[in-house]
């Protein structure tokens, strides 16, 4: 028998709106890129031949069983059509099972989790144009008192006002091999073993390695490893000198040695709390533990709290500038490595809001039954 439905090929060339207007036909999730629309669209097309193919099977069957009992029996046209009702439910709810596949929530995009990434990124980029700007909040010159501020009235001149004219080259003249050695490396080295040992140790069966190699799984290790290594070297060590955090500083003043009293409290925090969260959440998911969801939704609420924090605080401090305005410095250092908080929290805050309201109401509907 010739399969009327279209090759592996013929799906790949069609246009995502033609291929999610056929999941929809077939009751399916529409969310994905084209692969994972196919994939999915393969399998229940597999799917639905087998149960087709099945179908002469099973009458065969049930009419030899009928003909054993009554060797004169003939099924009425009621009958027949009861039979293919309930072979046609059966099947659609075989399909709908085989068809429920949750795509990568870092893969996928709805208006939901636009909506609130463009609104975290609006916030961040408003910092730089919103903050007082003017010469007194450049170069303070009093509380002589008050370490930080005493310490960026004596690098006011030239240091900070000579950032504004940094561009990359002055930037990158600043890096010093021992300190990219020991901030990237490190933090590469912290990374590849926390991954790998979720997927070599804590993954037992090959989805949950799966998972565990996803990339949500690894934007939360390198996050929290994030907060703990880098975040915290500025918090807990920023008076060491084997550690330069300088390259960072340059385009966010509030980062000097002392640091801003604000800003080491908010990232005290970041240090204590959401690195750990972080890789308590990615342990949740390989696992697939029941409070996976409700600790991603709550690492995520805080990144993103920390980062309309972060942003809105030179907006009302109106005594003294904290953000270079460099154009390089701002955009390609402070807006450029804050940026993926913008984007990658707001959707897994998203996913596991999805995820607890769906689980709330099955709970209720199982109640009232």
């Amino acid at each position: 028998m010739t399969s009327s439905y279209p090759s592996a090929n013929q799906l790949r060339r069609m246009k995502v709106a033609d291929l999610r207007a056929l999941c929809n036909e077939k009751a399916a999730s529409t969310e994905g890129t084209k692969a994972i629309l196919v994939e999915r669209l393969l399998g229940i097309f597999s799917e639905e031949e087998y149960l087709i193919s099945r179908v002469p099977e099973d009458d065969a069957e049930t009419s030899h069983l009928l003909e054993e009992t009554d060797p004169e029996y003939v099924p009425t046209f009621e009958e027949a059509d009861e039979m293919r009702a309930d072979d046609d439910e059966w099947e659609e709810a075989q399909i709908l099972e085989f068809a429920d596949d949750e795509p990568d929530a870092l893969c996928t995009c709805n208006p939901s989790k636009a909506v609130l990434s463009t609104f975290v990124l609006s916030v961040l980029a408003a910092a730089g144009h919103f903050q007082c700007q003017t010469e007194e909040c450049k170069s303070p010159s009093s509380l002589d008192s008050v370490d930080w501020i005493n310490y960026r009235v004596k690098n006011s001149q030239p240091s900070f006002k000579g950032h504004e004219d940094m561009g990359f080259g002055d930037w990158k003249q600043m890096l010093v091999l021992k300190d990219v050695v020991v901030i990237l490396g490190g933090m590469i080295l912290l990374v590849s073993l926390v991954r790998s040992f979720l997927v070599h140790f804590i993954a037992s069966t090959a989805n949950e390695r799966r998972i565990a190699r996803s990339w949500s799984v690894m934007w939360l290790v390198v996050s929290g490893m994030i907060h703990l290594w880098m975040e915290g070297s500025f918090v807990f060590f920023r008076h060491h000198e084997y550690l330069k955090m300088d390259i960072y500083m340059v385009a966010d003043w509030r980062y000097g040695n002392p640091m801003e009293p604000g800003t080491r409290a908010m990232e005290a925090i970041t240090v204590l709390l959401d690195g750990p969260l972080c890789l308590l959440a990615a342990y949740a998911a390989v696992k697939d533990l029941p409070w996976r969801h409700p600790c991603q939704f709550l690492v995520c609420t805080m990144q993103i709290y920390g980062l309309i924090w972060f942003s809105l605080h030179p907006i009302f401090d109106r005594s003294i500038q904290h953000l270079s305005t460099s154009p390089f410095l701002f955009l390609g250092v402070a807006f450029g490595l804050n940026g993926p908080w913008a984007i990658f929290p707001p959707m897994l805050w998203v996913q596991s809001w999805n995820e607890m309201t769906s689980k709330f109401r099955n709970a209720i509907h199982l109640k009232e039954e």
